[in-house]
């Protein structure tokens, strides 16, 4: 029952993240809603949820973009595991480091997406600084606001 809460909230954020995150995008930057609750939920589960979670969703992700095909599969996967290997059932961690792993994290999806998708005929600079950079910290924003948000409500 618990994994089908979880791959519920998942298909409402793709949904969401494909159709409406456009209205609060910011030229073109938007934030990654599914990364962050993948970190969350990885971070909450472990690693094996993390990774399973992440490989599930990235192939859902990767029907919309079917040219590169295990692309988001493989990087959501990585992503939920790099976060999973801080599970929070064994260690505590206080809400400034979350947020830090939610900002590498999602630079390392975020450049791992763009050398498979791109390759190396641009340079990672070119869309380092415009592209992944900002949206790493718009990511880390909303998922702060949210995690403030959510905390509160316990």
């Amino acid at each position: 029952m618990i994994v089908l809460k979880h791959l519920a909230i998942f298909i409402l954020l793709i949904v969401f993240q494909t159709t409406f995150i456009s209205i609060i995008s910011i030229q073109g930057i938007q934030p990654d809603l599914i990364l962050c609750y993948l970190v969350y939920l990885s971070m909450k589960k472990g690693a094996l949820v993390g990774t399973l979670s992440g490989f599930t969703i990235g192939i859902m992700f990767d029907v919309y973009a079917p040219q590169h095909l295990g692309v988001s599969a493989f990087a959501k996967s990585l992503s939920g595991y790099l976060s999973g290997q801080l599970d929070e059932q064994k260690i505590k961690i206080n809400d400034r480091f979350k947020l830090g792993l939610l900002f590498l994290v999602t630079i390392l999806h975020h450049t791992f997406i763009f050398v498979f998708t791109f390759g190396f005929k641009a340079t990672l600079l070119q869309w380092w600084f415009p592209h992944i950079l900002p949206s790493a910290i718009y990511t880390v924003i909303v998922g702060g606001l949210a995690l403030f948000i959510f905390k509160r409500k316990m």
